[in-house]
């Protein structure tokens, strides 16, 4: 296990779910492209329900901010976005305006 790990551990805080599949858990793919790819999953995920006017606010990595831009704007929506500095981004992307609003955590 990693320092980093322990110390999680060490706090209260366990694994749910390890991507097992990555490479700091021995697996073939890197770390911080699988992270992004749960990301943008789940974004496209919550925007194919904009129909029904749920908006998709997240604390994501800044480096995935473009293209998370990119899918709002073929939604033909205006992502919102803020740089928290540290490598990480806080993004809005709203749902169409004749809808009922609801915001998903």
């Amino acid at each position: 296990m990693s320092e980093s790990t322990n110390e999680h551990q060490d706090a209260g805080f366990q694994v749910a779910m390890p991507f097992v599949v990555c490479e700091s858990q021995g697996g073939p793919l890197a770390d911080d492209a699988f992270a992004a790819g749960v990301y943008f999953g789940e974004a496209c995920a919550v925007l194919h329900l904009l129909q029904v006017g749920i908006v998709w606010d997240r604390i994501v990595p800044t480096v995935l901010v473009p293209q998370l831009d990119l899918l709002a704007m073929s939604k033909e929506v205006q992502m919102d976005r803020k740089d928290l500095g540290s490598g990480w981004s806080w993004v809005r992307i709203p749902g169409v305006e004749d809808g009922p609003r609801e915001y998903l955590d």
